[in-house]
């Protein structure tokens, strides 16, 4: 009896002891390699549990990718990782992440189809689709998508039967349709988009949208808002028709953003883009789509990209004694290195000894 209850001691302290590890590991998610362990995307997500991680190494795959559970599919280099096809992600796949992929199709079929599923995308880039990126569903709403850029497909992004979804940090460009529409039961907020080269409407709203610190520029028309519009703090310049059936917010700009050199797809900001510090803050991400913290500035900055904060770079090349009288004081040159005009007036420089005000 004694030898029974001991081993029944035995096994309740091995089963509760904090160094054993099969209960501290039960809850940690697996890491599942394509194709080193797995030959396929989707062999490694029908081997997965919920929670795990799928790493795709570098090359291209052919294929077609179905997701229901809560998982994290991501390249283990960004823009790296070549899809050839589609990724459907269903209602049991809420919580899950896409990560890195560069999505490639041959004009049918939706890059990314969210249908019922709450999930992240991020640094995704889908082109040649008919439909770059689809919400729909009920099941959607809290969906985001970050850092994605969505180009030369008939339909960038489409929010539909009573999907919501939220976009930001984003580049949706050269639609052959529309570059994103949100259907009359869907809702959809934007925020720091850039939206350019669309045959017909950069941003078409039958539903409910709210548009923010974004630049609509050389599309056929920049919004059209046959639906609810909550829409300020945006630059349009350029668009046969910058409004439809909606009117400029209070803060929209209307001038050249000044991009660096949009006709080779760059939509990074020039330092003297009146895009520059002219967004709302409380409406935009914490960082912009190359990992930038906003704002850089005095404001954030409308568009996909924050400019970079301006360095002063200025060099003391010489000090020199007074040559007229040493007790008076000393002359110092100073090379500006930078590539911006610096007013020194009221600089204050030391010695070491001394404060001195120029």
């Amino acid at each position: 009896m004694k030898k029974i209850l001991m081993m029944s001691l035995l096994a309740f302290c091995a089963c509760q002891s904090p160094d054993m590890g099969p209960l501290s590991d039960l809850n940690q998610a697996a890491t599942l390699q394509v194709p080193e362990q797995f030959p396929s995307i989707q062999a490694a997500v029908d081997a997965a549990s919920p929670g795990d991680i799928i790493r795709i190494a570098d090359g291209e795959y052919f294929e077609e990718v179905n997701i229901s559970a809560p998982l994290t599919v991501t390249a283990e280099h960004e823009n790296q990782v070549h899809l050839n096809g589609h990724v459907h992600l269903t209602a049991g796949a809420d919580g899950a992440r896409l990560e890195n992929l560069d999505l490639t199709g041959e004009g049918e079929g939706s890059g990314v189809w969210i249908e019922g599923a709450r999930v992240q995308l991020s640094n995704l880039h889908a082109s040649g689709f008919r439909i770059g990126i689809k919400v729909a569903l009920p099941g959607s709403s809290g969906s985001t998508m970050d850092s994605c850029t969505l180009d030369g497909n008939k339909l960038g992004l489409l929010v539909t039967a009573a999907g919501h979804a939220r976009m930001t940090n984003s580049l949706i460009l050269s639609s052959s349709d529309a570059g994103a529409r949100v259907t009359a039961s869907a809702s959809a907020s934007f925020a720091n988009l850039t939206v350019a080269g669309c045959v017909h409407e950069g941003m078409w709203i039958d539903g409910q949208a709210d548009l923010k610190n974004s630049i609509l520029v050389d599309n056929d028309i920049g919004v059209s808002c046959p639906g609810a519009c909550d829409e300020d703090y945006n630059l349009l310049w350029n668009n046969n028709v910058n409004y439809d059936r909606t009117e400029a917010g209070q803060n929209d700009l209307n001038s050249d953003p000044a991009f660096v050199n949009a006709a080779n797809d760059d939509y990074h900001l020039r330092s003297e883009s009146p895009a520059k510090d002219a967004g709302l803050e409380s409406a935009a991400a914490e960082f912009d789509m190359e990992g930038r913290a906003r704002p850089q500035g005095d404001g954030v900055d409308l568009g996909a990209y924050e400019l970079p904060a301006e360095r002063l770079e200025l060099v003391v090349s010489e000090v020199m004694a007074n040559p007229l009288d040493e007790a008076t004081g000393e002359y110092i040159e100073i090379f500006n290195a930078g590539s911006s005009d610096v007013d020194v007036s009221g600089l204050l420089v030391s010695d070491g000894d001394a404060m001195d005000t120029i």
